[in-house]
């Protein structure tokens, strides 16, 4: 801290942006020789001068400034979440890591590359530089369960985790006709929330109960459902609906009832369905049928 302060002066210019709380992450000696070599920041280098500096150290720091040619491509601020051993790690097996090598490669560790590079076979048609947003226990329990993850094994499993990944193979049986690689949009407690609703009891909620629910929040159903539920048109709702805004959704049934529009209109089988207003996105909303959201919010018809 005292170092800091007394050198408070040497903080000017590009190095402005370095006076951050995240600063007292580091050490003196780190500190010290960011702005000792503050010189050595330019050209591709420059954009690594960001207060995430502060969570790596000076013998980092020294190493990817002294290979920053092998480094070429994945200079992002993200590179000081690493640490010297993975950096080094990576740039000696770069030839192993071909097609997975992008900045966000520093968000993982050597333990968990190292897994990888061990087992390209098994995880073949699942490796993409997504794999690094997960880590060695998740990778592990997906080569574990291969075969219980029949259809849902596409690279979108690594925005998901081992607690979530045996969650859905231990409701197999609940969640039939539901697994698609969509539920990786998901995690376990939303998952278990979304199969506890008591909607799907109800005969006017059931066509809801699509795979592409969850990528849709617990609290979006539940708020949509309840709002349309005011307006006795629940019945009609759709998924489209689910992925709206519900401030946003109620402006929009204040739109119409002002406007004398009918909330629910003859579909072309001659049934009833929800006003496609209502389950519209904001572009078509505004080409197609002259609405701007933005608008109606400014117009005060929140809640």
């Amino acid at each position: 801290i005292e170092y800091v302060l007394n050198n408070k002066e040497k903080f000017k210019g590009e190095l402005k942006k370095l006076l951050t709380s995240n600063i007292w992450n580091s050490t003196k000696e780190t500190i010290e020789y960011v702005l000792n070599n503050k010189e050595k920041f330019k050209g591709e280098l420059k954009k690594l001068l960001t207060s995430n500096i502060w969570n790596s150290n000076q013998e980092t720091i020294e190493y990817v400034l002294n290979n920053k040619d092998e480094l070429k491509g994945l200079l992002t601020p993200i590179i000081w979440t690493s640490n010297k051993e993975t950096i080094e790690y990576i740039l000696n097996n770069k030839e192993k890591l071909k097609g997975l090598l992008s900045s966000n490669i520093w968000t993982s560790n050597k333990e968990a590359i190292e897994y990888v590079l061990d087992n390209k076979e098994k995880l073949k048609g699942l490796l993409s530089s997504n794999i690094w947003t997960s880590n060695k226990e998740t990778i592990e329990c997906v080569i574990e369960n291969t075969d219980k993850l029949e259809g849902l094994l596409t690279p979108t499993i690594w925005n998901s985790n081992k607690e979530t990944i045996e969650c859905v193979i231990e409701n197999t049986d609940k969640l039939e006709g539901l697994l698609t690689p969509t539920i990786w949009h998901s995690n376990k407690k939303e998952i278990e929330s979304k199969l506890n609703l008591p909607y799907w009891n109800d005969s006017r909620y059931i066509h809801l109960l699509k795979p592409t629910i969850f990528a849709i929040k617990t609290k979006n159903i539940v708020d949509s459902i309840s709002l349309l539920e005011k307006y006795e048109i629940s019945e009609f709702i759709t998924l489209n609906c689910l992925r709206r805004n519900t401030i946003e959704l109620e402006n929009l049934i204040e739109y119409l009832i002002e406007n004398e529009i009918e909330l629910i209109i003859d579909d072309k089988k001659g049934g009833r369905k929800l006003n496609p207003i209502l389950s519209a996105s904001n572009k078509m909303l505004k080409e197609k049928y002259g609405i701007d959201i933005k608008i109606l919010k400014e117009k005060g018809r929140t809640r």
